[in-house]
């Protein structure tokens, strides 16, 4: 009976350590939102941190929403798994004060973020806060993240609509829904590139009549760019690749169809100083994906 017991104890121990080690893993989607760090604020910031953690490194994508407008940023930073503690290095925020998303100015913002976990959902808590020199013009903006992988599959696919400068969200569709329209259906290859990066800058815009086209952008099956209405003026999205793979497939989802079918855009692929224009078409049956193969090196 006493062996049983010590087996038993042994087990639970073995088994609690295992958790804790999995509820500690910060690289995952996170998932949250920022409020300005001022006496009755309303601006928010709507965002999502992609997290690739590898020998205390980090690195990944920041992407929110502000006011009517997505922005994405590439990170950097570090994780000490003892502290649970993430320090994020510069990048640029817009201003909390614009009006007009399309010429508004940056804050160089750096992350101080701390892990919370627990049985039910793991959570990352911090701030984004400016340098000495900006700091009575750019205030802190305070963060709170969940984890996507601890959400799922009650995670929401967000819709933000502008309304009195605020942002509104709709989380009444569930993510797998749409997870499962796109694979549903037929991907046409319209081309293939060979790149020599890590990661590729992504621009893509409606380079004819505005006929309110709105599409996503997936990257190896997975939601990198949520539903965005095409305009004449170009989305930016910065993508790291996947070097494990074979190749990456990067493939855009109609939305809708517009006024005019079937959805078109302009897809500029940056590979560093090289540059890639490609025409895409989706509709409601058929993604449009690039494939992108990594380009040899000349021996």
């Amino acid at each position: 009976m006493k062996k049983n017991i010590h087996f038993l104890s042994i087990f639970i121990l073995l088994t609690f350590c295992t958790l804790t080690i999995q509820a500690q893993t910060i690289s995952d989607s996170w998932y949250g939102n920022g409020i300005v760090d001022l006496p009755n604020s309303s601006n928010n910031y709507l965002g999502e941190l992609i997290i690739n953690e590898k020998n205390k490194k980090i690195t990944g994508v920041f992407s929110y929403y502000f006011r009517d407008s997505l922005f994405t940023n590439t990170i950097q930073g570090t994780y000490n798994e003892a502290t649970r503690r993430l320090t994020l290095n510069r990048q640029n925020v817009i201003f909390h004060r614009t009006t007009n998303t399309k010429i508004g100015v940056d804050c160089p913002m750096y992350g101080e973020f701390t892990l919370r976990t627990s049985r039910i959902e793991s959570v990352l808590g911090g701030v984004l806060f400016t340098d000495n020199e900006h700091q009575f013009t750019c205030p802190s903006i305070n963060f709170m993240f969940k984890k996507g992988s601890d959400i799922v599959p009650v995670t929401k696919d967000l819709l933000v609509i502008k309304k009195n400068d605020s942002l509104i969200i709709n989380s009444n569709k569930k993510i797998d829904e749409k997870q499962i329209v796109f694979t549903n259906r037929a991907k046409v290859y319209t081309q293939e590139l060979e790149i020599e990066s890590k990661s590729i800058r992504v621009e893509i815009y409606d380079n004819g009549q505005i006929d309110y086209d709105s599409v996503s952008l997936y990257l190896n099956d997975k939601l990198v760019l949520p539903k965005i209405m095409l305009k004449h003026i170009a989305i930016t999205i910065t993508l790291p690749l996947n070097d494990s793979l074979p190749f990456n497939e990067l493939s855009m989802f109609a939305e809708n169809v517009g006024l005019i079918p079937p959805n078109t855009a302009a897809l500029i692929v940056y590979d560093g100083k090289t540059r890639h224009e490609i025409m895409m078409s989706s509709d409601l049956s058929r993604n449009a994906t690039i494939k992108l193969i990594k380009k040899k090196k000349e021996e």
